[in-house]
């Protein structure tokens, strides 16, 4: 009965601790996909590209509802604009990670035409396991980051990134430039 005991307490501690970590993960990884995916959708949505950039400079929205998932730290987050080519072989791109950084042949009337844009929303975050487990011999308190087995011991980092498609074509009736590029 006593090793009977202690086995299910090493069996306990050596597979179903960190099974359990591993599990955890991609649940969180698919929340903050999801989460990230619906904002690059409202981002797609705003009239230009700047009111784009500010609302997610202005906005800690997502950041925030990142962080109440729990167990998700958001570092950085990025937004960019990616012109391609619908038609051309080899397929061409082009990425404004600023607005007005498009080209007059990446514009909707421009030599590249018929052009798909897409924003992209990207975040570097780290994903905590559920448990943290101590591992004799590579836990070093002088070095914190030294010998972290990611997912076991540490934090999982990473890249999250969803792409909406860019919904407004159309040209500024005051200035005359178009939305996508202002």
């Amino acid at each position: 009965m006593t090793e009977f005991a202690a086995a299910l307490a090493l069996l306990f501690m050596c597979f179903f601790v960190p099974l359990m970590d591993l599990g955890i993960l991609p649940i969180r990884w698919l929340l903050a996909q999801e989460l990230i995916q619906s904002y690059a959708r409202q981002l797609s949505l705003c009239e230009t590209y700047s009111q784009a950039l500010a609302k997610l400079q202005a906005d800690p929205s997502l950041e925030t509802k990142l962080i109440r998932i729990g167990g998700v730290k958001p570092l950085n987050m990025k937004c960019r604009l990616i012109a391609s080519t619908v038609r051309a072989i080899p397929k061409m791109e082009f990425i404004a990670e600023k607005p007005g950084e498009l080209t007059n042949d990446w514009l909707p009337n421009g030599r590249n035409a018929p052009i798909s844009y897409v924003m992209q929303v990207s975040v570097d975050c780290e994903i905590q396991p559920m448990f943290l487990v101590r591992l004799p011999g590579i836990d070093d308190p002088d070095h914190p980051n030294k010998g972290k087995v990611p997912g076991l011991n540490g934090p999982v980092p990473l890249t999250v990134a969803a792409s909406a498609s860019w919904e407004n074509l159309g040209r500024n009736p005051v200035s005359k430039n178009f939305y996508v590029n202002e």
